[in-house]
Parts: structure tokens; C-alpha cells; sequence
């Protein structure tokens, strides 16, 4: 599972669109819409700001793309 597909698992279960989290976290509607494509990735601040906001650790999002990429 991508950072990707975690993002839009959480998203889904909030019944979240990517504006609302846009909003929630202070980013552009664009740059969810780009993390959540798999055309970007979050990174430091924003990260944190995500994972603050859907009360889940870095490790959550970041562990599935190391065993990914190897």
C-alpha cells in the first residue's frame, strides 16, 4: 500500500474530499489532489500536518513505501 492509497483509505473513511483536507490542513485543493494521485508525496511540515490531523504516525504512511521500493 503507497502513501497514495493510505491517503485516500483515510480520506475515504471521513467521507473527506481533497479541498475539505486542503482546508483542514492550510494546502492547496492541487497538492492533495497530487499526493493522493501518487504525483507527489507530502513532505516535513505537511506530513506532520496530515498525520496530526487523521491522528496516525509517520511510520503509518512512510513503513509500506520502504518494503515497496525494495
Amino acid at each position: 500500500m503507497t502513501l497514495a492509497d493510505r491517503l485516500n483509505w483515510l480520506l475515504a473513511q471521513r467521507h473527506m474530499t481533497h479541498a475539505e483536507l486542503a482546508q483542514a490542513i492550510g494546502v492547496s485543493r492541487q497538492a492533495v489532489q497530487k499526493w493522493a494521485s501518487g504525483q507527489s508525496e507530502p513532505k516535513g511540515t505537511n506530513l506532520a500536518k496530515i498525520c496530526q490531523y487523521f491522528n496516525v504516525t509517520t511510520d503509518w504512511f512512510m513503513v509500506p513505501m520502504i518494503f515497496n521500493k525494495v
